[in-house]
């Protein structure tokens, strides 16, 4: 089998669609049986928009500004076929594609390196170029709020779009030499989460931001941050010591498991989750732990989706 590139695409019974995206497409259509597909290209970040999974193109296996710069794919899950997107073909002023977010009004935001964010409408793609609108120059992650608004991060810099304008909303003074703001969770304009690469998480909360890291009286540790997602009024945390942590009306609760290492995690409520390692995949229901292990060890790049 060709495994060029691989993706995850998880259905569970309850209705609620995740995907897994690697080098291999795979689907669990039950707790037994599993379904793949194969495209040509590996991935970074993977959403859904109008009948089809959208994927930035993995171009480099080095972490640098290339390592993003593959394109954009749309894969038709009416035909599985496959289109690559470049700057030939499409409206993209460059290959690095950085991530990707469909918000309320089905609308696609792609988040580029140098070049802003494209906006996908339909068949109309507008871009949002960084300089005239003072985005950051590499958009790690894009958010929509409760309130219908777009925040977009990357490196030290966070903005807002709201009436057709973008905005740089301040932040705190911080050690961002090496590092950058990689992950946001937004609620509306009070209540904001942005978590970094070696740095720590910081909470905007009704005009006050602070900077979680160590706390020695607990041992949470945040330092890393490798995923971050909201529900139920509960922040749910991956970090990069093998931490699964909830932090909800300020405190924190440890869920990690000894001796296994996840790096996506979707909550489910104030007390389940779904988190995703190299090898497979964890269900954590109130007490109740699940894993779902694909037919193969294939999981290499890794995301978390869902739909």
């Amino acid at each position: 089998m060709n495994s060029t590139c691989r993706t995850i695409f998880l259905s569970i019974t309850d209705s609620t669609k995740y995907m897994i995206f690697c080098t291999l497409i795979f689907c669990l259509v039950s707790a037994q049986t599993w379904e793949h597909y194969l495209t040509p290209k590996n991935f970074y970040s993977i959403e859904k928009y109008n009948n089809s999974i959208w994927m930035t193109s993995q171009f480099s296996n080095n972490w640098n500004r290339d390592y993003y710069g593959g394109g954009l794919v749309q894969f038709d899950l009416t035909n599985n076929e496959t289109k690559h997107y470049t700057k030939v073909n499409s409206k993209l002023p460059t290959l690095s594609v950085t991530s990707l977010f469909r918000d309320s009004e089905n609308r696609l935001w792609v988040g580029l390196v140098d070049h802003g964010i494209i906006v996908i409408s339909g068949e109309e793609w507008y871009n949002f170029d960084r300089e005239s609108h003072l985005l950051p120059s590499v958009v790690h992650d894009i958010k929509e709020d409760d309130n219908g608004l777009i925040w977009a991060i990357g490196n030290d810099t966070l903005c807002v779009f709201e009436n057709e304008e973008w905005s740089v909303v301040e932040t705190p003074v911080w050690d961002s030499d090496n590092d950058s703001f990689r992950h946001l969770q937004v609620l509306n304009k009070n209540k904001i989460w942005i978590g970094t690469k070696r740095n720590g998480l910081f909470q905007y909360d009704n005009g006050n931001w602070t900077h979680f890291t160590v706390d020695s009286s607990t041992g949470i540790d945040v330092r890393g941050i490798y995923s971050m997602s909201y529900v139920d009024s509960t922040l749910w945390i991956i970090a990069d010591k093998n931490e699964i942590y909830a932090f909800q009306s300020d405190q924190w609760t440890d869920y990690s498991i000894p001796s296994e290492q996840f790096y996506q995690i979707i909550g489910i409520n104030d007390s389940s989750f779904w988190a995703l390692n190299y090898n497979r995949l964890l269900k954590r229901k109130g007490s109740d732990t699940t894993f779902y292990k694909p037919p193969a060890n294939l999981i290499s790049n890794y995301s978390l989706r869902s739909f």
